[in-house]
């Protein structure tokens, strides 16, 4: 199963019964929610379904909502697979801004 794969490689934990049961989400890797998708050479993704997993993401955790997304090349391509995250613009900023002030600290 490439789910779980990707679970253990990114070191997140994994949720019992995923979707089914009260928690919601596939993982949880530090303040992040993950629902992990994966496609073939392309994607789409709806804003019900990013208001849904933003949902689920406090209510059950009181976390950020992440898309951990795998793009895989098609059969026979020699492009590789690509893995993108997809948060809220606000959490990107944040990341930003520790960014900066971490670099503060190292001058």
């Amino acid at each position: 199963m490439r789910e779980a794969r990707e679970i253990r490689a990114d070191g997140a934990t994994p949720i019992p019964n995923s979707g089914r049961g009260m928690l919601k989400g596939d993982a949880v890797l530090g303040n992040y929610l993950l629902d992990y998708k994966d496609y073939t050479n392309s994607f789409s993704i709806s804003l019900k379904a990013l208001h849904k997993h933003a949902r689920d993401s406090w209510k059950a955790h009181h976390k950020i909502p992440c898309q951990a997304v795998t793009i895989n090349p098609k059969e026979g391509s020699n492009d590789r697979a690509m893995k993108v995250a997809i948060i809220p613009w606000n959490a990107f900023q944040d990341l930003l801004e520790t960014e900066r002030k971490y670099e503060e600290l190292c001058k």
